[in-house]
């Protein structure tokens, strides 16, 4: 879950060899336009994740998280939130590695879950060249995508699903110390519905 306004209080951990298991309590509201000033601190929102590593090339983490009330123009909406990834990384050949994640997240408001799914991988060919792939798939409402207004003035609480795929390749360059530069390409096509 995110943090607002930089006030976290009462993270707790517990971590024991191959897993960890987290805890907090935060203030779940949005921060108002006076950005300067300190909002009142209120304990009302919390987030757990547990993380599991069972070997040194698999991670993964299952959280959930409630916000009570975490929109200003909507005070009466809390938000629950579920979360979860799978990460995986090894050696490729001599050289080069190979990293992929798979994380989900969903939103539940209302009795109406809103999911999201991204799958991620990154191939180091050798010491020069990355291969990156990408797929996100998320459901949104006509309200998030402010289709609910003319023209459009679909219902607020219809959904879309909107999807994107991304390929990309760099190839290294220049080597400056522990940074490097690069050249390369990179391209997405969105999927979207026809309405």
């Amino acid at each position: 879950p995110r943090r607002r306004a930089g006030w976290v209080i009462g993270h707790k951990g517990r971590r024991d060899g191959r897993w960890k298991l987290e805890g907090s309590a935060f203030n779940g509201l949005e921060p108002d336009q006076e950005r300067w000033n300190i909002e009142p601190i209120k304990l009302d929102s919390y987030s757990g994740r547990l993380t599991l590593n069972p070997t040194a090339n698999w991670s993964a983490t299952a959280g959930y998280g409630y916000m009570k009330s975490p929109e200003r123009l909507d005070p009466g909406e809390s938000m629950h939130r579920l979360t979860g990834s799978l990460m995986h990384g090894a050696k490729l050949g001599t050289d080069g590695q190979v990293a992929s994640t798979f994380i989900y997240g969903g939103n539940s408001h209302h009795g109406h879950l809103s999911n999201a799914f991204l799958l991620e991988s990154e191939a180091v060919l050798n010491g020069r060249s990355t291969l990156i792939g990408r797929a996100e798939l998320i459901g949104k409402s006509a309200a998030d995508l402010v289709l609910d207004v003319p023209p459009t003035s679909f219902a607020s609480d219809r959904e879309f699903t909107v999807g994107a795929l991304t390929a990309g390749y760099i190839h290294e360059v220049l080597s400056l110390g522990k940074g490097t530069i690069g050249l390369g390409a990179m391209g997405t096509v969105n999927f979207v519905p026809s309405e």
